[in-house]
C-alpha cells in the first residue's frame, strides 16, 4: 500500500511542472554558485597557496560553500512542494477518497514522504554531480564530500516532515507553505538566539536543524547530529500520522488518554535526544582527518600520565562555552582525564584580579605546573601540552651585533614570524651581543649565528669556539663568500663552502616556485635525515652556497638538503642568462645543509651548517615546507625526548588543473543544459496540464 502511495504521489509530482521548474531554478542557482567558487579559487586562493602557511583545498574553498548555499536554497524551495501533499487534496476534495480506502494513516503519511524523498535524493545527486566533475583537475576529498551530501539530505528529510505536518493541518496549500516558512523562520531565529546568556540558549542551538548540519560539511560524523535529524523526523512524522487518525478513526477513547499518549511519546523523544548530546559517538571521515588531533600531539598526551585539569576563564556565554568545548573536544578525546572547568571572567575581576586578560584566558595544570594561553588554536594548546609534558624550556640564543637577521625585525630580512613559531613550539628566544656580555648564558641549549654580515672579534670567536668544545649546539646559517672572521670554525666543524652561488636555470622549476630568478630554488630531497622522517613537500632556499664535508672523526656527518641534479654553483654573474661551466663548477645534487653529532662525554654534541639564511626570513619562511623544517632543525639539534613538531599535510587539493575547455563544457552542463531540460519538461507538462483541464 505505501509503494502505491508513493508511486501515485510521484506521478503527480512530476506530472506537474512545479517540480521540474524548482529543480531548473536549484539547479540554475547553484551551478551559478559553483562556477564562481571555482573561478575564485583559480584565480585568487590557488595562487596564495604557494606562500600560505596553511594552503587551502578545493573542497573547502569550493564543496563546502556551494553545499552551505544548497541547504539555504532548497529549504526556500521545500514547502512548496510539502505544502501540496494533503491540503491540496483536501482542497480538491480528493482527500476523502484517499481517507475511505484501505490505508492506514501511517501508510498514507510514509507514502507521501518517500514521494518528497526521492524528490530530494534526486536533487542532491545533481548537486553532488558538480564537485565531482572537478576530479579531472584535482583531487575531492571524498569523504567531505559524501559527509555533506549525507547532511544536506538529513537536513532535507527532516523539513519534509515538517512540512508534510504543516500540510495535514489546513486545506489551503498557501496556508501549510507559510506555516513552513514561519517554522523556518523561527528555527534560525533560535540559532541566532543561541548566543544569549542563560541555560535556555543551549537549549535553542539543539533545536536549530543549522547548528547540526554544520558539522556535516567539515566531515564531522555524530551520533549526536544523525540522531537529532532522525528525532526531527520521527517526531513530526508522528504529530502527522496522529492528526489524520484523528480525523480518518473517530475514537472514543478518553481524551485524557490521547493527551497521556502524546505526552509519553514527547518524553521519550526528549530521553532520547538529552542521552545523544550527554553521550555522543564521533568520528572524522575526512580523507586526512584534518578534524582530528595529528599523531604527533597524541604522542605528546600519552606522555602526561597524571590528570590535567583545565580552567577556562571566559564570560558567562553558553556561545564561547561551545567554542572553548569545541576547541579542547579532540583533546578530552584523546585523554580522557582532562577535566574542564568554566570560571566567570566578571568574578574574577571583582576579586582584584587585575592582570587577567580582557579576553579571557585558559589555565592547563599538570603536575604542579602551570600553563596559560589567550587563543584556542589548536597549534597553541598542543604547544602548551608538549611544554607540560616536557617540563623544561629550552632556551635558544640567537647572535646579534654582526648584520645578523633580528628576532624583532618585522621587515622582509628579519625573523620575527621564526620567533612566532618558535614560541609557539615551546622554545624561549633571546638575541645576545657578545660584545656587551662576553659570555654564552649558561642556560643556552643552543647557539644561532643566522647570516653574519660584519667580522667577529677575536674575542668573540674565542667564546664561540670554547663553547663548540665544551659540547654546545649549533645551528650556523652562512650564504656569504666572505666567512667574517669564522674561519676557526671549520677547524673545528668538518665543513667547508663552495664558491659561488647555488642556481636552477629550469624554466620549469622557476615557474613552478613562482620565481624567475635563478637563485631562488626548491629543496625535495632530504635523504631520508631522521630530522626529516615523513617530510615531503619542497622547501624554498635563495642566494644559498653549497656545503661539503670533509670528514674529520669523530664527526658523523650527514646531508639533509640537496639540491637538483639540474643545479650547480654559478661562480660568475647572476645577471642575465646563467650557463653551467661544466669545468669550473660543480654540477647538482648539491649539499645545502649537513648534520654533524660527535660524542662528549656521555652526551652527542649536534651541529647543522646550511649555506643559506634566508629561508628562515619573513619572507621565504612561509614558503613551502620552510617553517616546518626550522622547527625540526631546532627539535633535532635540542634532542628533545619529545621529538614536537607538527608536520604539515600536503593538500591533495591545493590545486586545480582544469583547461578552460572542460571548464566550459561543465559550465554549459550544469549552467545552461540541464535546467534548460528541466525547464522544457516543465513547460511541456504545463502545456500538457491545460490540455487536460
Amino acid at each position: 500500500m505505501i509503494g502505491a502511495i508513493t508511486q501515485s504521489e510521484l506521478k503527480r509530482l512530476f506530472r506537474s511542472p512545479l517540480a521540474w521548474t524548482l529543480l531548473a531554478v536549484v539547479l540554475f542557482l547553484l551551478a551559478f554558485l559553483f562556477l564562481a567558487f571555482v573561478d575564485n579559487f583559480i584565480h585568487q586562493i590557488q595562487p596564495s597557496n604557494t606562500a600560505a602557511e596553511k594552503p587551502q583545498g578545493a573542497t573547502v574553498s569550493i564543496v563546502t560553500p556551494v553545499f552551505t548555499w544548497a541547504g539555504i536554497i532548497m529549504l526556500a524551495v521545500l514547502p512548496l512542494l510539502t505544502m501540496r501533499l494533503v491540503s491540496e487534496e483536501r482542497q480538491k476534495q480528493t482527500w476523502s477518497l484517499l481517507a475511505a480506502s484501505p490505508a492506514k494513516p501511517w501508510q498514507i503519511i510514509l507514502g507521501k514522504y518517500l514521494s518528497i524523498l526521492f524528490f530530494i535524493t534526486l536533487a542532491c545527486i545533481l548537486i553532488s554531480l558538480m564537485p565531482l566533475s572537478l576530479y579531472s583537475g584535482t583531487v575531492i576529498d571524498g569523504g567531505q564530500l559524501f559527509s555533506s551530501v549525507f547532511g544536506l539530505w538529513l537536513l532535507l528529510a527532516s523539513l519534509t516532515a515538517a512540512g508534510l505536518y504543516f500540510s495535514t493541518l489546513t486545506s489551503e496549500p498557501g496556508t501549510a507553505a507559510l506555516a513552513t516558512f514561519g517554522l523556518l523562520l523561527f528555527l534560525y531565529v533560535l540559532q541566532l538566539s543561541a548566543t544569549m546568556p542563560g541555560a535556555t540558549s543551549l537549549l535553542f542551538y539543539y533545536l536549530s536543524p543549522s547548528s547540526h548540519y554544520t558539522p556535516f560539511l567539515a566531515a564531522k560524523f555524530s551520533s549526536l547530529h544523525i540522531i537529532y535529524f532522525l528525532l526531527f523526523i520521527i517526531t513530526f512524522l508522528w504529530l502527522s500520522i496522529r492528526r489524520i487518525k484523528n480525523e480518518i478513526i473517530f475514537s472514543q477513547n478518553n481524551k485524557f488518554i490521547s493527551w497521556g499518549k502524546l505526552a509519553v511519546g514527547l518524553c521519550t523523544i526528549a530521553a532520547v535526544a538529552w542521552l545523544s548530546a550527554h553521550y555522543p559517538l564521533q568520528t572524522d571521515i575526512s580523507r586526512q582527518k584534518k578534524n582530528s588531533l595529528p599523531a604527533e600531539a597524541v604522542a605528546v598526551l600519552k606522555k602526561l600520565e597524571g590528570p590535567v585539569s583545565i580552567t577556562a576563564v571566559v564570560d558567562n556565554k553558553p556561545e564561547i562555552h561551545r567554542r572553548v568545548r569545541d576547541a579542547l573536544e579532540p583533546f578530552m578525546q584523546s585523554k580522557k582525564n582532562i577535566t574542564l572547568e568554566f570560571v566567570d571572567i566578571k568574578l574574577q575581576r571583582l576579586q582584584n584580579k587585575d592582570s587577567l586578560d580582557q579576553r579571557g584566558q585558559l589555565v592547563l595544570e599538570y603536575n604542579n605546573k602551570s600553563e596559560t594561553l589567550h587563543n584556542l588554536e589548536q597549534n597553541q594548546l598542543i604547544s602548551s601540552f608538549y611544554r607540560l609534558a616536557q617540563g623544561k624550556q629550552q632556551w635558544i640564543v640567537f647572535l646579534e651585533g654582526h648584520g645578523e637577521s633580528n628576532l624583532l625585525d618585522t621587515g622582509s630580512q628579519g625573523a620575527s614570524k621564526l620567533a612566532s613559531i618558535l614560541k609557539k613550539q615551546g622554545y624561549k628566544t633571546y638575541s645576545h651581543n657578545l660584545v656587551r656580555s662576553p659570555t654564552i648564558p649558561d642556560n643556552a641549549d643552543m647557539l644561532v649565528i643566522a647570516g653574519a654580515q660584519k667580522n667577529f672579534l677575536p674575542a668573540e670567536i674565542k667564546i664561540i669556539t670554547d663553547y663548540l668544545q665544551q659540547g654546545g649546539a649549533l645551528l650556523w646559517l652562512h650564504d656569504d663568500e666572505n666567512l667574517h672572521s669564522l674561519e676557526p670554525l671549520l677547524e673545528i666543524l668538518p665543513v667547508e663552502f663552495l664558491p659561488g652561488t647555488i642556481v636552477n636555470a629550469d624554466p620549469a622549476i622557476q615557474k613552478l616556485i613562482g620565481s624567475e630568478h635563478p637563485a631562488v630554488f626548491p629543496v625535495i630531497n632530504y635523504n631520508n635525515h631522521p630530522l626529516a622522517k615523513d617530510m615531503d613537500g619542497q622547501t624554498v632556499l635563495a642566494f644559498a652556497r653549497a656545503v661539503e664535508s670533509t670528514g674529520q672523526p669523530p664527526w658523523q656527518v650527514k646531508s639533509f638538503l640537496q639540491t637538483l641534479e639540474a643545479s650547480w654553483n654559478e661562480t660568475g654573474s647572476l645577471q642575465g642568462h646563467v650557463k653551467h661551466d661544466a669545468d669550473n663548477e660543480q654540477g647538482g645534487p648539491l649539499s645545502v645543509g649537513l648534520s654533524m653529532q660527535r660524542p662528549i662525554g656521555e652526551q652527542q654534541q649536534r651541529i647543522i651548517v646550511i649555506g643559506d639564511k634566508d629561508f628562515m626570513t619573513n619572507e621565504l619562511i612561509g614558503y613551502g615546507r620552510n617553517s616546518e623544517l626550522a622547527t625540526r632543525l631546532f627539535n633535532w639539534l635540542g634532542q628533545n625526548k619529545i621529538q614536537f613538531q607538527i608536520s604539515q599535510q600536503p593538500i591533495p587539493d591545493a590545486k586545480l588543473e582544469i583547461n578552460p575547455a572542460k571548464l566550459n563544457i561543465i559550465a554549459v552542463v550544469f549552467l545552461l543544459l540541464l535546467p534548460l531540460i528541466f525547464l522544457f519538461v516543465g513547460l511541456w507538462q504545463w502545456r500538457l496540464y491545460r490540455y487536460r483541464t
